[in-house]
């Protein structure tokens, strides 16, 4: 089996409607969805979360936002201690699953068992949908840029931008996430996916994107909270620190 996690905080019932919609439709379907309520205070978000406790292999979890902590990293620690399953799949509550998504990133999984995270490629939605197949058949959508095959030292220290694997498209092995701490929690603001990732390299996993295209990303969103926090001064110069602290002796 596989445990979709997604944390939600305020996310509009019908984007996460949508977002549930896809996942159900997955053309592998051994799962369970996780969802962590980080916190959420809107009414239709926290009514739409009661109504779907009842659905079976859905279970909602509920983690107060702490202040002055990244509190989706908080969120995704306490998911992964709820998580069942080993292989665990990221999802935001706003994005789309392509309908082979679970299954191309299990069978990779299976076929190369030293596997530790996988990304994907992932589509950006460039208008607003209400389907997977309207936003197949008439959304205008664009590619993200590329994230090469293999996620390496070597490749992380020669790339000059920051961003080697698409946050929401991943897959990856829950005892080797906690085995290195998680998410990093504090301080608010930080690039948590980037620091995870280098983390992990620098521990000697094995990263690796599929080139196959897995997601649909909601780039119209401006709740997002990635185009929140990379708007911060701090933002790029966290990256480098990081980079720096994990990589130098490499």
């Amino acid at each position: 089996m596989i445990s979709v996690l997604m944390p939600v905080y305020n996310t509009d019932p019908s984007d996460l409607e949508i977002c549930l919609g896809s996942i159900l439709q997955q053309s592998y379907n051994n799962f369970e969805i996780v969802i962590i309520d980080n916190g959420s205070t809107r009414n239709s978000t926290l009514k739409l979360l009661q109504e779907i406790k009842s659905f079976e292999n859905i279970f909602v979890y509920r983690k107060e936002q702490q202040v002055g902590k990244k509190n989706i990293s908080v969120a995704l620690n306490y998911g992964l201690t709820k998580c069942k399953n080993e292989l665990v799949a990221r999802m935001d509550s706003d994005d789309i699953m392509l309908p082979n998504r679970l299954r191309l990133q299990q069978q990779a999984f299976l076929k190369n068992p030293n596997l530790d995270i996988l990304g994907g490629q992932m589509y950006l939605a460039s208008d607003k949908c209400n389907t997977v197949d309207e936003l197949i058949n008439n959304t205008p959508y664009f590619e993200s840029p590329p994230r090469e095959k293999i996620v390496d030292i070597d490749y992380i220290k020669r790339e000059k931008e920051n961003w080697f694997i698409n946050h929401p498209t991943v897959m990856y092995k829950k005892s080797r996430i906690l085995e290195i701490g998680g998410y990093l929690e504090e301080p608010d603001g930080i690039p948590e996916d980037f620091c995870l990732w280098v983390k992990a390299v620098a521990n000697n996993f094995v990263v690796r994107n599929l080139q196959q295209y897995v997601l649909v990303y909601k780039v119209n969103n401006k709740d997002k909270l990635t185009n929140k926090d990379s708007e911060k001064i701090d933002w790029n110069n966290f990256c480098e620190e990081y980079k720096e602290q994990y990589l130098k002796n490499k």
